[in-house]
């Protein structure tokens, strides 16, 4: 862009950064995390999953678990702030407000809670694909500084989220899920993994 518009970098840095900021402030108006009223009609489809026909497979990729334990979200969670679940692959420790897959299922309601599982998350890993597919720069590294990254991230998602609220054209694109590495089982000695497995098993037993 300097090249283009006759501009030295630092001034195109500037700019970008001046710009994602302002951007990213009206996050709280187009990002927002699902109600609990929300979180309760997911949780119905999730089940409903199940009677769809499928392998089981691991799609997506391993996801840093250590990110997620410093979030206000994981805070959020912890403290009870919110009633939904999270889904995660077996990069992440199971807890009660994180579901993972089982490993090696054993019954026909453990594999079915397994097919939902992949099936909601890669959702996710599809909205990711659209998302890179219309801002090219998240898929490569960025020549900015970190916490401008950051902001224009955030900037990224909130453009797309104004984009699909005004219906703005974008070519049909489904993102290619690649499978996941085998994944050793996280332990986090801060998680109550008894807690997370006795509530997946609670959902198993409810909705499979």
């Amino acid at each position: 862009m300097g090249d283009c518009h006759e501009m030295s970098q630092p001034t195109v840095s500037r700019c970008v950064r001046s710009v994602s900021v302002k951007i990213a402030d009206l996050a709280v108006e187009y990002i927002t995390f699902p109600q609990p009223a929300e979180g309760e009609v997911a949780m119905q489809q999730f089940s409903l999953i199940a009677g769809m026909p499928g392998v089981i497979g691991w799609p997506g990729s391993a996801h840093d678990a250590r990110i997620f334990n410093e979030s206000q979200l994981c805070q959020r969670l912890q403290g009870g702030h919110y009633r939904g679940f999270l889904l995660g692959d077996n990069g992440y420790p199971c807890r009660s407000y994180l579901l993972t897959p089982f490993l090696s299922p054993r019954s026909d309601k453990e594999r079915n809670y397994n097919f939902s599982h992949i099936r909601t998350r890669n959702t996710i890993e599809r909205a990711f694909g659209v998302l890179k597919r219309r801002f090219a720069v998240l898929s490569i590294p960025m020549r900015i500084a970190l916490e401008t990254s950051k902001k224009a991230i955030i900037a990224c998602a909130v453009l797309h989220n104004i984009a699909v609220l005004y219906r703005v054209p974008f070519d049909d694109f489904v993102a290619m899920v690649p499978d996941d590495p085998p994944l050793i089982p996280v332990q986090d000695p801060r998680n109550n993994v008894q807690g997370g497995h006795a509530r997946r098993e609670q959902i198993v037993h409810n909705f499979f």
